[in-house]
């Protein structure tokens, strides 16, 4: 790339969002499931996302962490706070967990984490 050239990147959905992809594993896209985007641009067109229902909730890069283009999101990017509490509940705890561990470094997406589970704890 020159000085005179640049990089158009495809809109796509802001770190600590909520989408729904179909991850990969072992080569084989599986079904279908709900992602925390950690990166919003981690490549050119697409977004690091954390599929916290897979692995147990841990984080395992290449498996429940792994980029996902933009083309391959199958909903519009949502607030976490809009999801069902339990669903809320679960992320946080998983979230929580890797912090504990002192593998979470996504610190952008962790602030909306807290700030959903807080919003869903108030509706009651």
């Amino acid at each position: 790339m020159n000085a005179n050239t640049t990089t158009a990147r495809t809109p796509g959905p802001t770190a600590g969002s909520v989408i729904t992809a179909r991850p990969w594993r072992g080569g084989e896209q599986m079904d279908e499931t709900d992602g925390i985007v950690l990166v919003e641009h981690f490549a050119d067109d697409a977004a690091l996302v954390w599929f916290p229902t897979l692995d147990g909730g841990e984080i395992v890069t290449g498996s429940s962490v792994q980029p996902i283009f933009y083309t391959e999101v199958m909903s519009g990017a949502l607030d976490l706070s809009v999801y069902v509490t339990a669903y809320v509940e679960q992320v946080r705890a998983a979230y929580r967990a890797a912090v504990d561990a002192g593998v979470w470094v996504w610190d952008e997406a962790g602030a909306d984490i807290d700030r959903a589970a807080e919003q869903v704890a108030d509706r009651g």
